[in-house]
């Protein structure tokens, strides 16, 4: 196993320099074996945990420093003592002599930069070389989504030569949702920058600031040693340092959320931007003459290549399936087959779907709710339980939720007791195995002959399975001898629908 560090000297080495896998042996004193597992890109290293550190800035030591600022306001008033005012590294210092401050001069430095007005500054245009920088930020916004208002945090990625954007809807400005924008970024572009230019995001930057940034979250680490970038950070405040993508954030509000859009799902949404940057390509920037798709087509060429697989851009976690057979991500839960229960199962947590893991083996899959407190079901985890318990089938919250209101009035029209539980429970595993419609179309011909149970539900399944075969049957038998031929139905998978006595 290699650290983040020397994974990415190796895709750098490999990917933007084009050192053989020989050159990077030798220059890095590892073995060529290790190179050739990492050096394009489809083989990641194993995380490590990192401890969390504490911040050093407290809201008291803040009002200390703000009260040295005061000072040098004071002082600026008189006359001939404009330049007495106090430095980053003179605060520190009264920091630790009054106060017994612990901290880090870095800390005291970046807090005073943040705190200390400054004069207007003079900018200078900047031209951009081709594939050499892509600038990112993070913008807000309110939609509505399946007819409610929600605030949304989008994604924005310029490149910096030819202003090609790419924007996507997200519910957080998570780590996950940082890297998924970033990974379709990349694919949206079809190559990857040179260089990453960002605000001082928490998802980017764990220590530091601007310039000083001496530590990165290591989920943005690796997916800058994954896709073999570099990143450069603004100073705090700054936001003309990243001008492109700072005008990207305002156009996608006035342009494509005003009006405000509404759609059904996420999807929608983001298909929506997606046309949207597509659309992008025939504008012409100010102050160019080329259109956005004719400088792209410059650039593309200059990008780096996109790695041999994609990186993975989801939260993993390890959890106990609970008795209930569910397992929690952030505040919801989702249910997981009933066999796991009490098992340790691997969680990953994708943008707008969570899967879970067992043995190497992804045993459920669902779409992820980001309102707090949800619980999703799946009938399916449940049904062996209830094979097992009939009589909880009634008020089973995976039943209530899952099956529509239609086929759980069905169990009033079954025999009271036990026997109408397991009758019950025996036509939902007919629902498990054929899905809604067909049952809902064995339903009103069961309920236009009078007799709804599970006998008959089955019957007219089978009634069905029957008159779709013969058609099939009909074809491939008059089919010319040099036409295709046509394969009968299997019905083997139905055999257990047949009994002993029961269709005569």
């Amino acid at each position: 196993m290699i650290e983040v560090d020397q994974y990415q000297r190796i895709r750098y080495l490999f990917a933007v320099q084009g050192l053989s896998q020989r050159a990077i042996a030798r220059e890095l004193g590892i073995s060529r074996n290790t190179v050739r597992k990492y050096c394009a890109g489809a083989e990641l290293p194993v995380p490590k945990p990192r401890r969390r550190t504490r911040p050093v800035i407290t809201d008291e030591v803040k009002g200390w420093i703000q009260g040295y600022l005061k000072e040098d306001e004071q002082t600026s008033q008189l006359r001939g003592a404009t330049k007495q005012r106090h430095t980053a590294w003179r605060i520190y210092e009264r920091l630790r002599a009054e106060h017994g401050f612990a901290g880090s001069y870095e800390a005291v430095a970046r807090l005073v930069r943040e705190l200390r007005p400054e004069g207007k500054e003079v900018f200078i245009p900047l031209a951009w070389d081709p594939g050499d920088a892509m600038q990112a930020d993070w913008g807000q916004a309110v939609v509505f989504l399946a007819g409610k208002p929600v605030k949304v945090h989008f994604f924005c990625a310029r490149l910096c030569h030819s202003g090609l954007p790419f924007v996507a809807l997200y519910p957080a400005e998570r780590n996950e949702f940082l890297l998924d924008g970033h990974r379709q970024a990349f694919e949206f572009f079809r190559g990857v920058p040179h260089r990453v230019i960002y605000d001082n995001l928490r998802t980017v930057v764990r220590e530091g600031w601007g310039r000083y940034v001496t530590q990165k979250q290591r989920g943005f680490q690796l997916l800058e040693a994954h896709y073999a970038f570099t990143s450069e950070f603004c100073n705090p405040g700054q936001g003309h340092e990243k001008g492109l993508v700072e005008g990207l954030v305002g156009w996608v509000r006035r342009n494509i959320l005003t009006p405000v859009p509404h759609a059904d799902d996420w999807e929608q949404l983001n298909d929506l931007l997606w046309q949207r940057c597509q659309d992008y390509r025939q504008h012409t920037l100010g102050g160019r003459r080329q259109t956005v798709a004719a400088a792209y087509e410059k650039e593309r060429p200059c990008l780096l290549p996109l790695p041999a697989k994609p990186l993975e851009t989801c939260r993993v976690q390890t959890c106990r399936v609970r008795p209930d057979s569910l397992v929690r991500v952030d505040n919801n839960h989702y249910s997981v087959p009933s066999r796991w229960v009490g098992q340790w199962v691997t969680v990953k947590a994708y943008p707008f779907r969570v899967e879970v893991w067992a043995q190497g083996e992804k045993v459920a899959q669902h779409r992820r709710s980001f309102e707090a407190g949800r619980t999703l079901y799946d009938l399916s985890h449940y049904i062996a339980v209830l094979e097992r318990k009939p009589r909880a089938a009634g008020q089973a919250k995976p039943v209530r939720e899952t099956v529509a209101a239609r086929i759980q009035a069905v169990r009033a029209r079954l025999a009271q007791g036990p026997a109408g539980d397991r009758e019950f429970v025996q036509i939902l595993r007919l629902l498990l195995e054929y899905g809604q419609p067909a049952l809902f179309a064995a339903l009103d011909a069961c309920q236009a002959s009078g007799t709804v149970s599970y006998e008959a539900i089955r019957f007219q399944l089978l009634q069905q399975l029957q008159a779709l075969s013969e058609p099939q049957a009909a074809t491939s038998n008059n089919c010319l001898a040099f036409g295709p031929a046509i394969a009968r139905a299997d019905l083997k998978a139905y055999d257990g629908l047949l009994k002993a006595g029961e269709l005569r």
